[in-house]
């Protein structure tokens, strides 16, 4: 499991739950996928995500239980999105190998997209 991961899954299950805004019911109903989510998705996830639930706000793939989407199917802007609850519990170490995860996956994600629209491999 990834830093970034741990990180989350060690603060959000305690944060998320009591927070009075949070970020996945702020979102618009249509979601943050992106050319390049969907890429992903397909080349991380080959058996597929569930389907969208349609709902007038939030996220169409917030469920009871929180996100409905596998780690690795979740759109960059999720993944990548610090909440400033977050950013207050985090450890200075968290936060910096946190900061420079998201740089890195920027960075891959970046090379992916423009390899795929170049047409490599």
């Amino acid at each position: 499991m990834d830093l970034p991961r741990r990180v989350f899954a060690r603060h959000c299950p305690n944060l998320c739950p009591s927070c009075s805004r949070p970020c996945c019911v702020r979102i618009s109903r249509r979601g943050l996928l992106d050319t390049a989510d969907l890429i992903l998705m397909a080349v991380l996830v080959p058996e597929g995500v569930p389907f969208p639930a349609a709902r007038l706000q939030a996220c169409p793939f917030l469920g009871e239980q929180g996100c409905e989407l596998p780690w690795l199917a979740r759109p960059y802007a999720c993944l990548h999105y610090v909440c400033t609850h977050l950013k207050r519990v985090m450890t200075l170490e968290e936060t910096q190998a946190v900061d420079q995860a998201l740089v890195r996956a920027g960075d891959l994600r970046s090379e992916l997209v423009g390899a795929y629209t170049q047409g490599r491999k």
